[in-house]
């Protein structure tokens, strides 16, 4: 039995938590016994002990910095993370000696505390990057993305990345060899397409069974795009007479205003519905016409695969992760980064083509059957995580 410390570096089920308990949930604990170390208590932990996961609550700092952290200044962020960072990582080496675990599993690039109490306890190190870090408006990290790389190259007997746009993005002669590239793994069934009467969405909304409905799935962050996103909506308006936009997610107070004057200026105040964060995202999709994704950069696209598996298509950036995900112009469109013009065009296109609709609901939810299960993800892992158990020359 293989005895796994999984690590994340926050507790609530965004993306990079979500795709973390869907491999908690997955996988085979007759091969592996899992121990979950969060900072605190959230969604994620009450998944967890759900699970009959055990849970430890540690401190953790964040050496790449994310939401109001981010905003601090450089002296006082780095200040944070170097106090009391040997306590936290000693923390962490107390309870690998402890349940004499094997395997430290990082989740994300946000924390380091669980790399240095491996390499403390001489344990095998296993980092499973989620996110850029370069370029990325939504981190501050303290180092330049050359020497993170090095680091987590230094620190890890092996790296896993979630598509080969990040692969390329942390690139460094101590990661090449010795990373894999796992897709993130979706729950298809509980995406099955099902009819919108059932989901309530347009009676929430107060719209009609014939308007068409344009959503963005997401965090609001400056990454996402939301602001591209207001614009090509306010090109669609004048295009189609019953039409409607879906903001899904939240963020920021002061961010999400801003879009929201944005939308009213742009005459979208009755038909952009902001609805925050929500659990129900299979619902969401069940009663839309099109998901968007305007994203200046994206390491993955977590929401387009759920898309494709609930039957809906696809407009996305190319912005990284999508371009492995989309197949243009056979399961969705793909347009350039921060072009409102085309982002517009080419939903005009799928919302005026019922045929090229249908067909890239076929193709994309057969794409997301093949590539991106939950059970492809899940195995995939777990065979990186025993071979690096069991073969000590494995990077």
């Amino acid at each position: 039995m293989i005895k796994v410390l999984f690590i994340s570096h926050g507790p609530m089920l965004y993306g990079a938590q979500s795709s973390l308990l869907a491999l908690l949930a997955g996988i085979n604990r007759d091969l592996v016994t899992p121990y979950l170390l969060v900072p605190r208590n959230g969604p994620l932990t009450d998944e967890a002990r759900e699970l009959d996961i055990p849970v430890i609550i540690l401190p953790l700092n964040h050496w790449v910095a994310f939401g109001q952290a981010a905003k601090e200044i450089y002296p006082k962020r780095i200040a944070k993370v170097l106090i009391g960072l040997k306590r936290r990582a000693n923390a962490i080496a107390t309870v690998i000696k402890k349940h004499d675990i094997d395997l430290v599993y990082t989740n994300t690039v946000t924390c380091i505390e669980g790399a240095l109490a491996a390499r403390a306890t001489h344990r095998r190190h296993l980092w499973h990057l989620r996110e850029h870090v370069a370029g990325n408006k939504d981190l501050k990290p303290l180092l330049p993305q050359s020497l993170i790389s090095y680091i987590v190259g230094a620190l890890s007997d092996h790296v896993i990345v979630n598509s080969r746009a990040l692969a390329q993005a942390y690139s460094c002669s101590n990661i090449n060899n010795k990373v894999s590239v796992v897709y993130n793994g979706i729950d298809l069934d509980s995406f099955q397409l099902i009819q919108d009467t059932e989901s309530g969405l347009r009676q929430e909304l107060g719209v009609g069974s014939d308007t068409k409905i344009i959503a963005t799935i997401g965090s609001i962050t400056p990454r996402k795009g939301h602001s591209i996103f207001i614009e090509a909506a306010s090109k669609l308006k004048a295009s189609f007479d019953d039409i409607a936009f879906l903001i899904v997610g939240d963020g920021e107070k002061k961010l999400v205003g801003e879009l929201i004057i944005k939308a009213r200026k742009a005459g979208l105040e009755n038909i952009c519905h902001f609805v925050g964060w929500r659990t129900d995202v299979a619902n969401m999709l069940a009663g839309i016409n099109l998901l968007v994704v305007s994203a200046e950069q994206e390491a993955f696209g977590r929401t387009i695969v759920e898309a494709m598996a609930a039957g809906v298509p696809v407009v996305a950036t190319r912005c990284g992760g999508p371009e492995e995900i989309v197949v243009d112009g056979i399961t969705g469109f793909l347009v350039p980064v921060n072009h409102p013009e085309e982002l517009a065009a080419a939903a005009a296109q799928v919302l005026s083509n019922n045929d090229l609709a249908s067909h890239f609901s076929i193709t994309g939810r057969a794409r997301a059957k093949d590539l991106f299960s939950v059970d492809v993800y899940v195995r995939n892992i777990e065979a990186i995580i025993i071979r690096l158990t069991a073969d000590p020359l494995f990077q």
